[in-house]
């Protein structure tokens, strides 16, 4: 087997491994369901990664019953069934194992198909399906014609007992590390706790079928637990007898399409892995739904199998056989490409680490211009950086100036490499040099911010101390020569260059300290001497589930550890510990940077000299009382018509613009205000209670450009426009049986707007003629006015039906959901659905297209989902909602309504967000109008 030379080359095969050789993420610790998460309205912690970051976190290979995709060669034993199809094709609807070199066992009711044909063809070493047998990645791919197929004389298709068969192939496979037979469990009992299942079967009830060979994780079930899933019947006039075995999982199990395949168990000889053959998938109910599932117990069958394959199946003999070609031992493997294992035997928990997201060095510069990466560091916000306080002169005697982020090579500066100068260097102020190592932590202001890509992304930390892992990783560095693996007979390497590696780091008692500020790892594996050293102010993290996505949260940061922690002790400085310090250091001078200025526009300010506040922070709307006893509503100052408030003004808060007590006659009156129809805003869920709402793509699944609406999916959503014309230039939300909102601007650009149209999901939408327009009082017809709002009253009442509802209106100001979708027009005309996520308006006003008009209370920013400018297509009007379950229904909550959007035209890779009327805010103004 060739070996690997070369530090380069070492890196590039260890980027194509990556998400393999990962130690297992850590899930069921935070909540996963990203509909139930919101975004406040101005950014209170460091702990909201999952919900600032969203688009950056890690969405693996995820199957709906948790598969986990095999290696080539993992299962070598596993063979596929076919029938060959009419056009050609063969349909692989059956698993099953290589025994012997002649020989594949199986279940008997793959004898045949729902037609009554018997299969033709077994195809060996390939884990993708669907790829031809002369494909490239199936190098490895050998077809055998069937020979013969033998069912166990006890086997009956009227029953499901004894379902076990014997395939003859036409001639002898190939033998090589992918094509390798399996043994047979030749035990009464199963003394193991937990199985092993694989197939090509379907990865969910009524699910597609995986071309990918997955492989799941099972328990034993006890028969007599596992009868009350299966009762004696037609089939089972016995139940379930001794020769049948049940096992099951909470999220995984086998499929159709996995019939005939194995459960089993991998032990270790010689180093290497011999898969046995506990039993052979028979039959189930609701594949995934934790319901166990049936298996024929081979050691049941083992004397017929040997006495119709002429071979021995002892343990003992059976795992001599092929020796040479098995699997090697998984905690000794590092790498797997094609049909090569990379392995480091005394090293299994250290791999070279490769991923550079949130990983940056602190630089020191020299007298002649270079600068020197030395130690390390975790970026946890756009220009901030954590590390540990002895850093500061920790080589040349000096406080490092740079931080180098997106490269992880300690000598050369790669092009992709973000390289920014220090602003600060803060250390913790309990810290003391030479003193303990309970506040040995320190912030990095930078100068300027790092850009944020999917390569640079800011870890995650956490708020509270409550959380522990049984296990970390941590990073180290040592020789390349130390720390790669010697095959065969390959010389040692001259290659003494300083690489990094990552390593897994069990959790473990501080043996020498006391404090509750200091973490400690402990490995049992030791290490030669010199072969790691730990990189200080390195990470201790470990990848997250959170909300549908995988963070990388770091816990502490590497202060002291001979030999990385392998048969000693490491120790890190814990950054929940120091969390009140860290954030209001971060998030105090993120504020100042970004403070919400007051807008440009023209108006009259109030002066009150004893308020020591200096920004609006209304959210919730309130009544008050006027001073002539009559009620009112809190409102902005903008938004109340000046004519009704007279010499004596109520203060409901003081700010920039302060919050007034605004009476009722601040609303412009309508012409039709007294022939309203009684609609209450709130009855809208009991609409969508009785229309259900049809199953709908979750927004990753939309793509970038959107795509159209279906049929009832989005029945709230109006087109307005002529008609006759067949022209609807502005898009609004149908929010009562009369009433449509949309975005002033767009309502007030005079293109003929005569008609509303409804149900467009439907076909030909239901239209109705506009009967009067009414803008907010306060908005002022300018692109980035405020108050952009408009209500459309329509002529005649809307009848509702499945294709036309109105939505329900968010009422939180505080906050918005994550996940939005904006409705539009889209190229072809037709009404598409767009994925947008939120942001903080402190983001938008810091981008180079932002601007300081962008105001907490009265608007919302949005960005696409995706790294693309198809965010553009956001056009004034376009109502963005997001999507609550409600005793299982699913109801659309028109967060706001677009005003415009920036950032389109700056550059095709720059950010690009719309600004929303945050109809929260006006939800007075609405009821005044819609319920009259």
């Amino acid at each position: 087997m060739a070996s690997i030379k070369g530090v380069l080359l070492v890196l590039f095969v260890h980027f194509f491994c990556l998400v393999r050789n990962r130690i297992q993420p850590a899930e069921r610790v935070f909540p996963t369901d990203i509909n139930k998460a919101f975004l406040p309205t101005v950014r209170q912690t460091l702990n909201d990664c999952h919900l600032r970051y969203h688009k950056y976190g890690d969405y693996y290979l995820v199957y709906p019953i948790y598969g986990v995709p095999a290696r080539q060669g993992e299962f070598a034993h596993m063979a596929a069934i076919g029938w060959r199809q009419t056009n050609g094709s063969i349909s692989f609807d059956c698993g099953g194992s290589l025994i012997t070199t002649r020989h594949v066992l199986t279940a008997a009711h793959c004898a045949v198909n729902a037609d009554g044909a018997a299969p033709q063809v077994v195809r060996l070493g390939v884990i993708d399906i669907t790829a031809g047998l002369y494909d490239p990645q199936n190098q490895f791919a050998q077809e055998h014609r069937i020979a013969s197929f033998k069912r166990h004389p006890e086997h009956e298709f009227r029953a499901e007992y004894h379902d076990v068969a014997l395939i003859t192939l036409d001639r002898a496979v190939t033998l090589n590390s992918a094509v390798v037979p399996g043994c047979l469990w030749t035990g009464a009992q199963v003394p193991m706790r937990r199985l092993e299942a694989a197939g090509f079967g379907q990865t969910s009830f009524g699910g597609e079928r995986t071309p990918i060979l997955l492989k799941v994780q099972l328990s034993p079930v006890d028969n007599s637990a596992c009868s009350r899933f299966y009762p004696a019947g037609r089939r089972r006039r016995q139940g379930l007898i001794d020769q049948q075995l049940c096992a099951a999982d909470e999220r995984m199990d086998t499929c159709y399409g996995d019939s005939g395949g194995p459960l089993q168990i991998k032990l270790m000889a010689n180093n290497r892995l011999i898969p046995f053959v506990v039993g052979i998938t028979s039959f189930g109910r609701f594949c995934g739904t934790a319901t166990p599932a049936v298996y024929s117990r081979v050691s049941s069958y083992v004397d017929w199998i040997q006495t119709e394959t002429g071979v021995s199946f002892d343990a003992r003999a059976c795992a001599a056989r092929h020796i040479n070609e098995r699997e090697i031992e998984e905690a000794m493997v590092a790498n797997r490409i094609g049909d090569k294992v990379f392995v480091e035997p005394e090293r299994s928990y250290m791999d070279l680490e490769t991923v550079a997201k949130h990983r940056v060095y602190l630089g020191y510069s020299t007298s002649t211009g270079q600068i020197r990466w030395n130690c390390g560091g975790v970026l946890i916000n756009e220009n901030y950086v954590l590390t540990v306080a002895h850093c500061d002169r920790f080589i040349l005697n000096k406080t490092p100036d740079y931080v180098k982020a997106g490269d992880l090579d300690i000598f050369e500066d790669h092009p992709q490499s973000q390289i920014v100068q220090i602003e600060q260097f803060i250390k913790h102020p309990d810290y003391r040099t030479g003193g303990s190592i309970d506040n040995d932590i320190a912030l990095v202001k930078l100068r300027s911010n790092i850009r944020l890509e999917p390569n640079v992304v800011p870890a995650c930390i956490l708020n509270t101390e409550s959380l522990s892992l049984p296990f970390y990783e941590m990073a180290g560095l040592g020789p390349y020569n130390m720390n790669n693996y010697l095959m065969d007979n390959d010389p040692v390497s001259t290659n003494n260059t300083l690489v990094l590696t990552r390593m897994r780091a069990d959790s473990s008692t501080c043996g020498w300290q006391s404090g509750n500020k200091i973490m400690c790892t402990r490995n049992n594996q030791s290490l030669v001497p010199g072969t790691c050293r730990i990189e200080h102010g390195g990470p201790l993290e470990r990848e997250i589930w959170h909300h549908d996505r995988y963070y990388t949260y770091v816990f502490g940061l590497t202060v002291a550890g001979d030999d990385c922690g392998f048969g000693t002790e490491a120790s890190y400085v814990k950054i929940a510990s120091h969390i009140r310090w860290i954030e209001q250091t971060v998030l105090r001078n993120d504020n100042n940077r970004r403070r919400q200025f007051r807008s440009t526009r023209n108006k009259r300010q109030i002066v009150f000299p004893n308020s020591d506040e200096n920004v609006a922070t209304y959210s919730v709307i309130q009544s008050c009382q006027l001073p002539d006893g009559q009620r009112g509503s809190c409102m902005p100052y903008s938004s109340c018509s000046r004519g009704v408030m007279g010499r004596t003004i109520t203060v409901c808060q003081h700010g920039i613009e302060p919050i007034v007590c605004c009476g009722a006659a601040s609303t412009r009156p309508t012409r039709l205000s007294a022939t309203g129809s009684g609609y209450k805003l709130n009855n809208c869920v009991s609409y969508w209670r009785q229309y259900k709402r049809p199953p709908i793509d979750e927004f990753e699944n939309i793509p970038s450009e959107g795509r159209p609406i279906g049929v009832e999916e989005y029945p709230h959503i109006a087109a307005i426009g002529d008609a006759q014309q067949n022209a609807w230039p502005c898009t609004g939300v149908l929010v009562s049986d009369r009433y449509v909102i949309s975005a002033a601007s767009c309502l007030a650009s005079g293109r003929g707007l005569r008609t509303v149209g409804l149900g467009f999901g439907a076909g030909s939408p239901a239209t109705y003629e506009i009967d009067e327009i009414i803008n907010h009082p306060s908005y002022g017809r300018r692109l980035k006015d405020n108050y952009n709002l408009a209500l459309i009253r329509l002529k005649n009442q809307v009848r509702f039906s499945s294709s036309m509802l109105p939505a329900c209106l968010w009422t939180k100001s505080d906050m918005v959901p994550l996940k939005l979708y904006t409705i539009g027009r889209g190229t072809a005309g037709q009404i598409h659905v767009y994925p947008r996520s939120a942001m903080y308006n402190a983001d938008c006003r810091a981008l180079p297209s932002g601007d300081n008009t962008i105001a907490d209370a009265e608007n919302v920013c949005i960005e696409n989902y995706y790294a693309t400018g198809t965010v553009c297509a956001d056009v004034a009007g376009n109502p963005v909602e997001g999507i609550v379950d409600y005793n299982g229904t699913r109801i659309p909550l028109i967060v706001g309504t677009t005003s415009y959007t920036a950032g389109c035209f700056n550059s095709a890779t720059g950010q690009t967000f719309s600004i929303l009327s945050r109809i929260a805010v006006h939800l007075t103004w609405v009821k005044d109008i819609v319920e009259r």
